[in-house]
């Protein structure tokens, strides 16, 4: 309910507004809300996650690009990360590292 207020009301507001990150691991509430309250492809947007919604919207051309993280690397690193810091250790730099993918429609190879 908050986001639909939240980007209804920013839409309202500001009708010249020209894109949109979406940062939540869920776009579809907030991307159906974009077009409601606008015209979504004449602005840029960006979701987080691929997940098979951002992947049919980004084949649809209503996203733009859609950034993802590798949820196991992460969820590897933050143990790392604390059984250093448990024994009095500095983790390595290198390791943490989190790397991200960028997906766009020419990347997403056929279906």
């Amino acid at each position: 309910m908050r986001t639909r207020r939240v980007i209804a009301n920013s839409h309202a507001n500001h009708p010249d507004i020209v894109g949109a990150c979406l940062m939540g691991p869920e776009a579809r509430q907030a991307l159906d809300t974009l077009c409601d309250a606008s015209d979504a492809m004449r602005q840029v947007i960006i979701a987080h996650e691929r997940t098979d919604y951002t992947e049919e919207r980004l084949r649809s051309g209503l996203l733009d690009a859609a950034i993802a993280q590798n949820p196991g690397h992460l969820v590897r690193s933050a143990a790392r990360v604390l059984k250093a810091g448990s024994e009095g250790r500095e983790p390595l730099a290198s390791q943490e590292r989190i790397r991200i993918e960028i997906y766009i429609r020419e990347t997403l190879g056929e279906d």
